[in-house]
């Protein structure tokens, strides 16, 4: 179909890996969604990309 993607996992398990010390997540505990700091992982990667 021609619809490019954007594998995010690596940089969420890194960015999830360094704020566990700081007891921070980059999703809600209480579901799967990102929260700030995900979202910002996903900008930061999305801004890197675009045209």
């Amino acid at each position: 179909m021609g619809i490019g993607t954007t594998n995010l996992m690596s940089a969420l398990v890194e960015e999830s890996q360094r704020l566990l010390g700081e007891n921070k997540f980059t999703y809600w505990a209480d579901v799967t969604h990102w929260n700030r700091y995900g979202m910002a992982v996903a900008e930061r990667i999305i801004a890197i990309k675009r045209p």
